[in-house]
């Protein structure tokens, strides 16, 4: 029997990928999309907006404020933020929280607007991304692919539109919506049960070792981590393949689907 597949990855590292996958699932935030690059980019632009029309505050001020806040708040998003209710709702109390600190207090229609800019300029800061669509068109030759992620249906969807990715993939769990977020086993397993695989037959490829590595390892999935080699894996030795950066990882991926069959699709 030949040994499974391997690939490169961190400097010195044998990434062995399961032979047996059936179902590549991909985190989105900064594995698909460099989402935080697009999220301060966004936030400097509104910053500066607010800072003009609200003297007395400068827009590195304003985005240093927002950016702790907000970090604060969705860490602990079951206790200081699910209550709210819809999503808007919660992207506005965050704004308003952190614009009072700033000495701030805006009015509900520019509370809306602000929401609304907010969410368009990290839309417009993401751009097609064609090398990771066509790898992705091959991975998808052989594995089925999904989505798994912490955001909501409504602006996590349009991300992947805007990065010319949304039309590979089966499944888009939105952790949001469903109302437990990773690490919790229910997203995961809920893109599983979508797509009728079992969660041993699953590679799960993510950014943050809490988040996507853990909580796909917790349930009977093959995490694979994205992050830079100069970071060193967190104690616990969790079997993971890792990757630097998601073209490497894609590359990986779509070598180890060498020789393996076209996946079977129903027909159309």
């Amino acid at each position: 029997m030949n040994p499974p597949p391997t690939t490169g990855g961190a400097p010195g590292s044998r990434n062995v990928l399961p032979a047996d996958i059936t179902t590549v699932l991909f985190d989105l935030d900064d594995t698909l999309v460099p989402y935080l690059t697009c999220w301060n980019t966004a936030l400097d632009a509104v910053s500066q907006l607010l800072a003009r029309t609200h003297p007395g505050a400068s827009g590195p001020y304003i985005a240093a404020t927002y950016t702790r806040v907000s970090n604060i708040l969705w860490r602990d998003y079951e206790q200081t933020l699910a209550h709210l209710g819809p999503i808007p709702v919660i992207r506005a109390h965050v704004w308003r929280t952190a614009l009072h600190e700033c000495g701030i207090q805006p009015d509900e229609t520019e509370l809306a607007h602000l929401v609304e800019d907010f969410a368009r300029r990290q839309l417009l800061a993401i751009t097609p991304d064609r090398q990771a669509a066509a790898r992705l068109e091959r991975l998808a030759l052989h594995y089925r692919l999904g989505v798994v992620t912490n955001g909501d249906s409504t602006s996590q969807r349009a991300k992947l539109q805007h990065a010319g990715l949304d039309r590979y993939f089966d499944t888009v769990v939105c952790a949001l919506d469903a109302g437990a977020r990773k690490p919790a086993p229910a997203p995961f397993l809920h893109a599983a049960a979508e797509l009728s695989v079992a969660p041993e037959q699953c590679l799960y490829v993510g950014d943050s070792w809490a988040n996507d590595v853990v909580g796909a390892h917790d349930v009977g999935m093959h995490p694979v981590w994205i992050c830079p080699d100069s970071t060193q894996t967190p104690p616990g030795r969790l079997p993971v393949a890792r990757f630097p950066d998601l073209l490497s990882c894609l590359n990986g991926l779509t070598s180890h689907a060498v020789g393996r069959p076209a996946r079977e699709t129903e027909p159309t």
